[in-house]
């Protein structure tokens, strides 16, 4: 009987799997099949456009290598550093210590860990990639971006109380005396 039951839930796992690398496999075909363009090439072609149904008519989707230009770039909230897109939070890990009476009166203590998201931030500005024959203007806004991950570190609590803080941000921590949620950091 408990070989069936593993085998239900590998089956399961596979057929997971299997549908996620599907899709997987969607969204790196829709990147290797993206054409490279130049900036030069793409003001052509959306004049072109622009000049047979007017302006504001163009949509492509390309990719343009070059240097990203910003006129107010953002400064990440945790790294400090400067870009054009971020996405950060912070998550609170914790403890929590509860006694379960079962039906005969024996008492059992249980910890069990969790985590909430304290504060979570997302901002882009529009920016410029320049190549060798020009500029191509960038605005992210709907845009699903995959960014490069800059910053990431856990802070342990402090037994007695205290808070953690890590570039900007702030957390109060309560203390760890007498049972209740402790944060673990």
């Amino acid at each position: 009987m408990v070989f069936y039951v593993i085998g239900a839930v590998l089956a399961v796992t596979a057929v997971g799997l299997f549908l996620g690398s599907g899709a997987a496999r969607r969204r790196v075909y829709a990147m290797k099949s993206t054409d490279t363009s130049t900036a030069a090439d793409l003001r052509a072609l959306a004049d072109s456009v622009a000049k047979e149904i007017g302006a504001g008519s163009f949509n492509q989707v390309t990719e343009v290598k070059g240097a990203v230009e910003c006129d107010a770039p953002l400064t990440g909230e945790l790294s400090g550093a400067a870009c054009v897109h971020y996405a950060m939070s912070v998550v609170r890990e914790w403890e929590e210590t509860a006694w379960k009476t079962d039906s005969r009166g024996n008492r059992t203590q249980e910890t069990h860990k969790g985590s909430d998201t304290v504060a979570s931030n997302t901002r882009s500005v529009r920016f410029r990639v320049r190549d060798a024959t020009g500029a191509v203007d960038v605005d992210p806004a709907g845009a699903k971006i995959e960014g490069e991950k800059a910053v990431s570190q856990f802070q342990p609590g402090e037994p007695t109380g205290g808070s953690i803080s890590f570039g900007g941000f702030r957390i109060g921590l309560p203390g760890f005396g007498g049972g209740g949620r402790r944060t673990i950091g």
